[in-house]
């Protein structure tokens, strides 16, 4: 099969997804041209193609990214248009590894929609410093600014000193301090009545819910997600492991070859160790979880064929030369049924979705909450999208205004502001005016002074000439 000329279109951009944007066009995704694989789907790639395509598979609408994935970074600089939105969400409750330092991380998330960092051990320095990250330039903007959601619940070391601070997240709208030491609310928010805006709804299905509230959520009607539920990479090639066998009475069994195979199953452990589980396990304390006194190494794989890849491949976009011309229309038939399947299941979703958001109260019925903590589950009106670069605009202009002053008062001579009415020049010359007359007034007292013999206080010294 013959790449098309799409193919290497795509390829090449993909190396470049913060340009996409530049394009300024939407076409339509026909499956019958070339499949899209749904997993090991490079996050380049994927950008590439979800700015570009409309109706495009469902299951391209979320993407999940781990937090430390190299690519992110990236992918944060592509820019919101009105035919194209990128959300991020960022959902790690309970994660160790988000802390008051790790939280200037999050900076460099720039569109980044909703965040939930419940059970952690966060603190009012982490909100502060989350803030400070609001950065404006002199074209667009850096960090969290179209955060809309936050979640702290559980957070035992959240405050009320956190309200100043999330005054700069202008467009914030639902926040929760469930558990938190907060003992009252921040200014323009109240008490939410949503219960599919809070926990236990995920941050996804709570930005879908607000987004039915507010169509004008995101920079455009057509928003990709990109959802980050974990921190590590569980694709990565993990850390070499040391060894647990003592170098003492250990033991490796080496079996003999078997026909056809590239590889053997050697075996590895230690008497000791073997002897005192054997006792163990006689005694009826050995645990069937356990394996013998020893462990195996996992076969090794007989072609790099057979392995599967750890990231997709952009290369790899088509199906290979070697397939025949009858798999690959199987294969395309294959996934127009699992298309047409997703778009059936998302039509009955959206059917349903409705009749859930009309009653919520039956929801809120089935968990038990206390009041005092319902009060903490707030809400204000979410403003447009646009307010964000109206924001940011009266931001750049002070900002602009500080700085002019600023030069102004130093008296740069490359900056200072030239008076073309000549009122400065006439006032110096004045003041000039002003001093020489004084100096001159000075310099006739001083003479008169010398003139005159000086006043000699009758010395007390006997022995002084007269």
């Amino acid at each position: 099969m013959v790449p098309s000329l799409v193919y290497y279109c795509l390829l090449l951009l993909s190396n470049s997804p913060d340009q996409a944007h530049l394009l300024n066009l939407r076409l339509n995704y026909r499956s019958s041209h070339f499949s899209i694989p749904d997993k090991y789907l490079d996050p380049r790639l994927w950008a590439t193609l979800v700015q570009i395509y409309d109706r495009l598979p469902i299951s391209l609408s979320v993407y999940n990214i781990p937090f430390d994935n190299p690519h992110l970074n990236l992918l944060q600089h592509i820019s919101n248009t009105s035919l194209f939105s990128l959300v991020t969400i960022l959902e790690l409750p309970g994660c160790s590894q988000v802390t008051d330092v790790s939280i200037t991380r999050l900076g460099a998330l720039h569109t980044l929609v909703a965040l939930d960092a419940s059970s952690t051990s966060l603190t009012p320095y982490a909100i502060r410093t989350l803030a400070a990250t609001l950065q404006t330039e002199e074209l667009s903007y850096r960090g969290p600014w179209p955060l809309r959601i936050l979640r702290l619940r559980n957070c035992k070391n959240i405050t009320n000193e956190i309200f100043p601070h999330l005054a700069k997240f202008v467009l914030l709208s639902v926040l929760d301090l469930r558990g938190t030491k907060c003992s009252s609310i921040p200014p323009g928010f109240n008490q939410g009545n949503e219960q599919a805006l809070y926990h236990p709804s995920s941050l996804y299905t709570a930005l879908s819910a607000l987004q039915k509230l507010s169509s004008t959520l995101h920079s455009s009607e057509n928003p990709f997600t990109l959802q980050i539920t974990t921190f590590n990479d569980p694709l990565a090639k993990p850390l070499t492991k040391v060894s647990t066998v003592v170098p003492q009475d250990s033991f490796a069994v080496i079996p003999r070859k078997k026909v056809g195979s590239q590889s053997r199953n050697i075996i590895i452990g230690n008497t000791a160790t073997l002897f005192k589980e054997e006792q163990q396990r006689e005694a009826g304390f050995y645990p069937r979880s356990k394996q013998d006194g020893f462990s195996q190494r996992p076969k090794k794989c007989d072609s790099l064929s057979s392995s599967s890849p750890s990231v997709y491949d952009p290369n790899q976009l088509l199906l290979s030369d070697g397939v025949e011309y009858e798999s690959i229309n199987e294969h395309l038939d294959v996934e127009r049924d699992r298309d047409t399947q997703r778009r059936e299941e998302m039509d009955a979703w959206q059917i349903t979705t409705p009749a859930f958001f009309a009653r919520p109260q039956r929801r809120i019925g089935q968990i038990s909450m206390d009041p005092r903590e319902a009060k903490l589950m707030l809400y204000r009106e979410p403003v447009a999208w646009s307010h964000l670069a109206d924001v940011v605009s009266g931001i750049q202009k002070k900002e602009m205004i500080r700085m002019k002053k600023k030069k102004e008062e130093s008296g740069h001579p490359e900056i200072a502001v030239v008076d073309r009415t000549g009122g400065k020049a006439a006032a110096v010359k004045q003041q000039l005016g002003e001093l020489l007359v004084k100096r001159a007034h000075g310099a006739v007292n001083t003479v008169s002074q010398q003139t005159q013999a000086p006043l000699r206080n009758p010395s007390r010294n006997p022995f002084k000439r007269k």
